[in-house]
């Protein structure tokens, strides 16, 4: 969001502002003259609505405010004011596909007056390009108004990439949702059912963020989403947990989302604010980050890659490198007993340990080192059993996979692991382990981390992981 595209959207709503008559109006120490319904008032600053949004302004910057009849009609602006069920906040994310950074998100939830209903309006945008403060390889902004209630009343939908464009709108009528489709300047207009129960997806997130959460899983949902026009049924569960997030330890609630065979994660703050969002697909994260960074970047002020990310782990002495799934994992570097790597994922109780094999025997095969650590891992635990298996789509490089199971201080353990060797004798296993209980939660994780693990070469010419990243093509929530 460029400095122009704040000035510009400033003017758009001061000319808003002027077609109303009989409103709130706010004078600035520059002389321009803001009219609309005040919502909102404190010490330090004023909220006030218009017609296409609000805008927060703070106490310094008022010469005068004048409080005018209501134009909208008394009842309508006092339920405006009394709306309280969210405060009016804004968030800035970086975006990042398999780790990469690949744009940046925009997020704002305001309360608003639109056609004489108070209410809420989410707006998600986002923006992929292929250097910091370039032109948008993709930009999209999805808007969802729902009443005080939470019901949905419309919506509208703006993609352009290149010079081509996508515009959607969307309004509730009853029971009927009313669409116009406007593609490259041909109008395509529909009607849908939006029977009882219906909501957005975005605002159904931000409605069981604030309601405590259940031990049990939540009955499915039907939403309609906006960003592809289309109907589902989505079941989330919610789970809190804590978390280290930019060196700080956070307390989060977790949302697993699911439409169908698909699985995506969401974590709130306790104020309710978006912290990380898988978007449409595990690869592509959306990652909150401070405002002024966020600006930067779209300025084109680019800031280290890893330094705010750190989901590469790279050991060059021993030529090994992984990539983890999120930052919910926390990273220790290696210590004694052959081990490279260690990450923890505490909500989970799930660890896994990178290790190497201390100058493995010429002519050595994967078979013979995977059997040795097999023996060595079954003197250490009780009741311990073990089955080969092959994996062809992580057979690769060398790599022998297998899954074993085991009990220590009375806990059954679940292992999923892999031996990795080199060229040059170099040897590694990589331990993946939780208890049964949580395994199938980790268990996509763990094979993301078994996948990514990368044996570094002086003379190799290989991509890592952050050079296949490719373009990023965002799918729908």
């Amino acid at each position: 969001m460029s400095s122009y595209h704040v000035a510009c959207t400033f003017t758009l709503l001061l000319t808003l502002s002027a077609v109303g008559n009989g409103q709130d109006v706010v004078r600035l120490n520059t002389g321009a003259v803001l009219e609309g319904t005040i919502i909102e008032e404190a010490d330090e600053f004023v909220v006030i609505a218009f017609a296409g949004g609000s805008m927060q302004l703070r106490r310094s910057q008022i010469s005068e405010i004048t409080i005018g009849p209501d134009a909208v009609g008394g009842d309508a602006a006092s339920s405006l004011r009394a709306l309280s069920r969210f405060q009016d906040h804004e968030d800035f994310h970086f975006l990042y596909r398999d780790g990469k950074r690949v744009g940046y998100r925009t997020l704002f939830l305001r309360r608003e007056l639109r056609d004489g209903t108070p209410g809420y309006t989410l707006t998600d945008r986002m923006v992929f390009v292929a250097a910091p403060g370039g032109d948008a390889d993709v930009d999209l902004t999805t808007v969802e108004f729902v009443d005080a209630d939470l019901e949905p009343r419309g919506f509208e939908h703006r993609m352009s990439s290149g010079r081509s464009g996508r515009v959607v709108k969307g309004r509730r009528d009853g029971l009927t949702l009313r669409t116009r489709d406007d593609r490259g300047g041909r109008l395509y207009e529909g009607t849908a059912l939006l029977r009882p129960g219906t909501q957005f997806p975005g605002m159904l997130l931000r409605r069981l963020a604030g309601e405590p959460p259940t031990t049990t899983t939540d009955r499915p949902h039907q939403v309609f989403r906006p960003r592809d026009m289309t109907f589902a049924e989505v079941t989330v569960d919610r789970v809190p947990e804590r978390i280290t997030l930019r060196g700080r330890v956070r307390d989060v609630l977790v949302f697993r989302r699911r439409a169908g065979p698909r699985e995506l994660v969401t974590w709130f703050d306790m104020s309710g604010h978006v912290v990380r969002e898988e978007l449409g697909t595990t690869h592509l994260v959306s990652l909150r980050a401070p405002k002024n960074e966020v600006l930067a970047f779209a300025r084109g002020e680019e800031a280290p890659e890893h330094a705010d990310l750190a989901l590469e782990l790279i050991d060059e002495g021993h030529g090994v490198r992984m990539l983890r799934p999120d930052l919910a994992w926390e990273s220790a570097s290696g210590g004694q007993d052959g081990v490279v790597f260690s990450l923890l994922r505490p909500g989970l109780r799930a660890t896994v340990d990178v290790l190497r094999f201390d100058d493995p025997e010429t002519g050595v095969t994967e078979e013979g080192l995977t059997m040795g650590l097999l023996s060595q891992m079954e003197r250490s635990s009780e009741d311990f059993r073990v089955a080969v298996s092959a994996a062809p789509s992580l057979n690769e490089a060398g790599r022998l996979v297998f899954e074993a199971t085991c009990r220590r201080r009375g806990v059954t353990i679940r292992t999923l692991g892999a031996v990795i060797s080199g060229d040059d004798a170099r040897a590694f296993a990589v331990l993946c382990a939780a208890p049964e209980a949580e395994f199938p939660r980790a268990r996509p994780a763990f094979l993301e981390l078994l996948a990514s693990v990368e044996l570094l070469s002086s003379e190799s010419q290989q991509p890592g992981p952050f050079e296949l990243a490719g373009e990023a093509h965002p799918v729908g929530n």
